[in-house]
């Protein structure tokens, strides 16, 4: 009963939680676009993967010239395919939180609201071992993070 008394205060308290989850899950969702479609982290790669290739093949001028745009070219069409499923994801976890949000009881969906941020995150790494899986079980090894910049990786 001496809750009731403050409604208001509580009510406000839940919005201004409310309002910092919200924006907190606009920002990974920001920050994750920007990963998957900068054009730094794409030549980055391109660059890796050629100094890669050269270090393991000893590659002539001439080779180099001719597999970079290859390289490029596999690199774009990366990005445009981890852009397009990067949407296809956030929508679909937009519309099972809304269609779950339904189900639920107003203090149920404040708590259900709090689960975001651990939501979008837990669907960025599934998205990230589910290309990683794929990617080890067709040709032996991970594929590229385009997130990592030189800096970021192992030296061998």
């Amino acid at each position: 009963m001496i809750l009731l008394r403050h409604w208001k205060m509580i009510l406000g308290l839940m919005a201004i939680f409310g309002t910092g989850v919200g924006t907190g899950g606009v920002g990974v969702i920001v920050l994750l676009h920007r990963v998957f479609t900068s054009p730094v982290a794409t030549q980055r790669w391109v660059d890796d993967r050629m100094l890669e290739l050269d270090r393991k093949l000893n590659l002539s001028t001439e080779q180099k010239s001719r597999i970079r745009p290859i390289v490029q070219n596999a690199a774009q069409r990366f990005q445009a395919i981890g852009g397009e499923t990067f949407e296809k994801i956030m929508a679909t976890a937009e519309q099972a939180q809304a269609d779950v949000a339904k189900e639920l009881t107003p203090e149920q969906q404040v708590e259900f609201r709090k689960l975001r941020p651990k939501v979008m995150n837990a669907l960025r790494d599934l998205s990230q071992r589910e290309i990683s899986v794929k990617g080890a079980g067709r040709h032996g090894a991970s594929p590229p993070r385009p997130e990592m910049d030189g800096a970021d990786k192992p030296q061998p």
